[in-house]
């Protein structure tokens, strides 16, 4: 039953092979627990190196195995010493000094490295130390930088994957206009030589995208994947300008907006402000549908109000085997466009039978995407009309008199034991 990991640590053997934790098997079967083989293995590994932080500190040599010995270089032509060397005393020096201590092979080579805690006490400059000094607990260090791993697995693919994007031109008239020197020409001759400038509306990046952050305590672990969504959007060149915003729950319980992740951070604005009647905005929500704003409804009210004046999308970071279990349940068909200038707002669908819950009458259909590839290219497609006419996708339905959720009725939670069969169904 020996393997690789803890379980092949020799504690973990010993408690299935020599039988000497009958009564820590039979506490743990007392307390409710019916412990396997392996999850005893487990628990025994970790009790072995796990540590109270109020013990007092262990040698390093019971904790772990001896790190290995590096031995000297050697050269062909270069001839052992001989065995007086090695027993020779060391040159007398002057009185009261101590003989300097030997060090292991490969010691001076061996650099220790820590994560810098976010918190604790303040570091200070080590005092005549280089760029990047800190000193903690009286240990001079050196803080440097370590490159993180992305939480996107390839942004540069997804940024191609939205190059359909450049060619989206809102519904409202362009802003700008550039001079048509060919019509202008025609016109002026035409006209005896009377200059009359003939100027074209420039459609082209008018659109502002809006990318908005829900700022609720379960999207803690998504802020590295919205900086990168940021960077990618921004270096699309296809919007005027991309904003971020964060979503918060007011104090009055209202949804608001701000600059900060944080709610203190900056000043709370109405989510009004996300509002634009003339169409240009183009809003992407990252949320996992799980919030506060989630369960009271109101999100899907801002997002009804966003999706009647411009595109609007949620993007799930969520499995999508879990999206049926959260705030926003979707429903799978084919998205086509909408009729007229402004189709891109509006999305028709045709539904699978059996794909997804009723659709309640004056509900707005928006795209639930997930961060990968395939998903932003078919939506840039779609909002862009490149491509076919229609593709395959998953919409979340939006109302405007979107009622909050079902309190939780007293005594109906489920127990200890259902909760963690729950959660072990449903955690990769």
């Amino acid at each position: 039953m020996a393997g690789a990991g803890p379980q092949g640590s020799p504690d973990a053997r010993g408690a299935d092979d020599t039988g000497l934790y009958p009564a820590l098997v039979a506490r743990l079967r007392e307390a409710g627990l019916d412990p396997d083989v392996e999850q005893l293995r487990d628990a025994l590994w970790l009790a072995r190196w796990a540590r109270h932080p109020d013990a007092p500190p262990e040698d390093d040599g019971v904790r772990g195995s001896a790190p290995p010995v590096r031995p000297p270089p050697e050269r062909a032509d270069e001839r052992p010493a001989a065995p007086e060397a090695d027993a020779a005393e060391p040159a007398p020096g002057p009185p009261g000094d101590e003989p300097p201590t030997r060090r292991d092979p490969g010691e001076a080579d061996r650099v220790t490295l820590y994560p810098v805690p976010r918190t604790g006490p303040a570091r200070r400059a080590r005092p005549g130390g280089g760029p990047g000094g800190v000193q903690e607990g009286g240990t001079s260090a050196l803080t440097f930088g370590v490159p993180a791993a992305p939480a996107l697995p390839a942004p540069l693919e997804l940024q191609r994957a939205l190059r359909p994007l450049q060619r989206y031109h809102p519904a409202s008239p362009p802003l700008r206009s550039a001079l048509d020197e060919t019509a202008t020409a025609e016109l002026s001759a035409r006209a005896g030589g009377l200059i009359i400038p003939v100027f074209r509306g420039v459609s082209r990046g008018e659109a502002v995208l809006q990318l908005v952050m829900d700022a609720s305590s379960s999207m803690l672990v998504w802020d590295r994947m919205f900086g990168e969504l940021q960077q990618i959007f921004a270096q699309l060149g296809a919007f005027r300008d991309v904003q971020v915003r964060y979503l918060h729950q007011g104090p009055d319980g209202a949804a608001a907006v701000s600059r900060s992740p944080e709610p203190g951070g900056a000043p709370l604005n109405s989510a009004d402000r996300l509002s634009d009647p003339t169409g240009r905005r183009v809003t992407v929500l990252v949320s996992d549908c799980a919030g506060p704003l989630w369960h009271s409804g109101r999100a899907h009210r801002l997002l009804h109000q966003l999706a009647a004046q411009a595109p609007a999308a949620v993007l799930q970071p969520l499995p999508q085997r879990m999206w049926n279990r959260t705030r926003l349940p979707v429903t799978y068909g084919s998205l086509s466009r909408g009729d007229g200038p402004g189709g891109a707002a509006v999305l028709k669908v045709v539904e699978q039978p059996g794909m997804g819950p009723a659709v309640h009458p004056g509900a707005l259909a928006v795209p639930v995407l997930p961060p990968v590839e395939g998903a932003l290219a078919a939506w840039a497609r779609l909002l862009s009309g490149a491509g076919s006419g229609q593709i395959s996708g998953a919409v979340g339905w939006v109302r405007a008199d979107q009622p909050a959720a079902a309190a939780q009725r007293p005594g109906g939670g489920l127990s200890s034991l259902q909760l963690v069969s729950r959660f072990r169904s449903a955690a990769s």
